[in-house]
Formats: structure tokens, C-alpha cells, sequence
């Protein structure tokens, strides 16, 4: 073999070869929350229930807000979407529960989810419920959950609530799917909810409060 031969063989090797896999780190995150019109509908449970109630959630507005999404959500009462308090910040780092409503502030409760996953993480609740010390979260890391809607991979988030005198309340677990948000939640004390069917789009009409314009889905800041 010639010495020029050599290294045109080499090239051809090495332009044939397998590319080698991208790295977690330098994969594109994960959105575990819809930033476009969705529709949920579940099954709750109460803790005598002997059959579970229907709630159909929805997502009724979206604002760009410092490259992350606020998600406004809502519930469907007589075929009309009554947008409620509850609001999700959507980002490449996770997600963020908080309250508000449409023209309000996004006033942050807790950091509900944090990308990468790394099981086993804790941290604690900024603005705890009501009556309540703090809030402890855990994440438990990615598992197969099985519901109404069908079989899911996604990510377990255990909460604690802590009492003001220190004592534990309660604990509830939630797992989150890409793209999907809440695919189940559960308590100890025996309440559930899990997913029937996930729409996307939304076919009800929003009801906001009075003297207030819902905002458009997918409409800027």
C-alpha cells in the first residue's frame, strides 16, 4: 500500500463509520407541559368514592413571558371553559405551579418539576399552602404508568406537606409525561386522579370573568 493510498483509506473508514450517539447533555430538553390548546379529561377519586367523577380541564391561555410559557388553565361547566386561578410556567427547565388569572401576575407556589431528571433531587416549596410550613419535594425518576388513557413514560414527583408545628400532613406522588403534563396523581390519604383522554385543541368556549378578554393561545407577551 502506498503512503498516499493510506490515508485516502482512512478518510473513506472513517466517513463509513457509525456516527456516534449524541450525549444526553447535548440533547434538546424535554417539555413535560402542552403550551398550545389541549384538552384533559380524568377520572377523580374521593377517599369513600365507590366511583370516580369526570373533570375535563383545558388550557385557556398562553403568554410568552421572558423566553418561558405561562400557562392559564380552566375547567369545562356546562360546555363553556370557566378559567380558574391555576397557572404552569413552562420552560427548558421545568415546571413552575403558580396562581393567577387572566391580566394577573404569575405569583409562583412551587417549582413542580426540574429538568435534567435526576432522581432523588429534593428541594422545597417557595409559597407552601395555606396552613402548611413547607412544602418537600423528591423526584423518583422516569416510570411506566398505566391509565385510562393508556401507557405512559414519565416522571414521579413526590410532595410533603409540613404542618406549622413541624409535623407531617400529608403526601401526595404525581407523574408527569412529555407533552401530556399530569398523567396521574395520588395521595395517601386514598384521593386520585388519572388520565381518561388528552385532545389536542380545545372545542368549548372560554368564559372569562367579567370585564376581562381571555387572551389568544399562543399570543405574545
Amino acid at each position: 500500500m502506498t503512503k498516499l493510498t493510506l490515508p485516502f483509506l482512512l478518510i473513506a473508514l472513517a466517513a463509513s463509520a457509525p456516527a456516534a450517539p449524541v450525549p444526553d447533555e447535548a440533547k434538546a430538553p424535554v417539555l413535560f407541559f402542552p403550551t398550545t390548546p389541549v384538552t384533559w379529561v380524568y377520572e377523580c377519586w374521593g377517599v369513600r368514592w365507590t366511583t370516580p367523577s369526570e373533570v375535563t380541564e383545558v388550557i385557556v391561555s398562553v403568554k410568552g413571558v421572558n423566553g418561558e410559557k405561562v400557562v392559564a388553565l380552566g375547567s369545562v361547566y356546562g360546555g363553556k371553559a370557566q378559567p380558574s386561578n391555576s397557572m404552569v410556567t413552562v420552560s427548558e427547565r421545568g415546571l413552575v405551579e403558580g396562581f393567577g388569572g387572566f391580566n394577573q401576575r404569575f405569583e409562583t407556589v412551587a417549582t413542580a418539576l426540574r429538568w435534567p431528571i435526576a432522581p432523588g433531587e429534593t428541594w422545597v416549596g417557595k409559597l407552601p399552602p395555606v396552613g402548611h410550613k413547607e412544602r418537600r419535594l423528591v423526584t423518583r425518576g422516569w416510570e411506566k404508568v398505566r391509565v385510562p388513557a393508556g401507557q405512559f413514560d414519565a416522571v414521579r414527583v413526590d410532595s410533603t406537606y409540613v404542618l406549622q408545628n413541624g409535623t407531617k400532613d400529608r403526601v401526595d406522588r404525581t407523574w408527569y409525561s412529555p407533552g401530556v403534563g399530569v398523567v396521574k396523581w395520588e395521595e395517601d390519604e386514598g384521593r386520585m386522579k388519572v388520565l381518561k383522554r388528552f385532545v389536542m385543541g380545545m372545542s368549548w368556549e372560554v368564559a372569562p370573568p367579567p370585564g376581562e378578554a381571555p387572551q389568544e393561545v399562543g399570543a405574545g407577551r
